[in-house]
């Protein structure tokens, strides 16, 4: 199943790992939704690393995330894109669900 989400970036942290006598750098960050972080990790060979590498703490967004099943058989959520939100569209999405609208 696809979501999206909008939300703000927490604790964007890079670290450096080994990979075949090789060392690879991992983007690891959370996307606080409400009072629940989705935690999110991008490799450097990923096309979007140097875009999203650059999203400060508390920066909002948006986020197109697909779920599927780890090999434990917990739910996993995987992050397709993430993109800057403008105030006008969380503004937006949120009069879609006032009561005024209904």
């Amino acid at each position: 199943m696809r979501s999206y989400l909008i939300g703000k970036v927490v604790s964007p942290e890079i670290r450096t790992v080994g990979v075949k006598r090789d060392s690879r750098c991992i983007l690891t960050f959370g996307i606080l939704v409400g009072r629940s972080v989705v935690s999110f990790d991008v490799w450097d060979d990923d096309k979007n690393y140097d875009r999203f590498v650059n999203y400060p703490e508390g920066f909002r967004v948006c986020a197109f995330v697909g779920d599927g099943l780890d090999d434990k058989g917990r739910i996993k959520y995987y992050l397709n894109d993430m993109v800057p939100c403008p105030d006008e569209f969380e503004e937006s999405v949120r009069r879609l669900f006032s009561s005024e609208a209904a």
